[in-house]
């Protein structure tokens, strides 16, 4: 009796093996990191709160999925709206 008790736990202890899940996983978790990494790059720096760079590099870097998703949601101050942009019809 002793041995099935010690063979279910070792059953139902052994991690799950979905080695395509954990590709896609690790997939969008690089793409995600190189995007936010390229739009921090090319956001001029008026608009990146806190107005230095390198703490958004490192939070990207350093902090899983929610590093990247946090610059990308807060990190950046929305553009200025340029009233000449030809967005408004002046005319009506």
């Amino acid at each position: 009796m002793n041995s099935n008790l010690s063979a279910l736990v070792a059953a139902r202890t052994k991690a799950p093996s979905h080695p395509v899940l954990l590709g896609v996983a690790v997939v969008a978790e690089v793409a995600l990191k190189v995007i936010a990494l390229v739009t921090l790059s090319r956001t001029p720096r008026e608009r990146v709160r806190m107005g230095v760079r390198w703490p958004w590099a490192v939070i990207i870097v350093l902090v899983n999925t929610i590093g990247s998703v946090v610059f990308l949601v807060l990190g950046r101050k929305p553009a200025p709206v340029d009233p000449g942009d030809g967005l408004v019809d002046d005319e009506l």
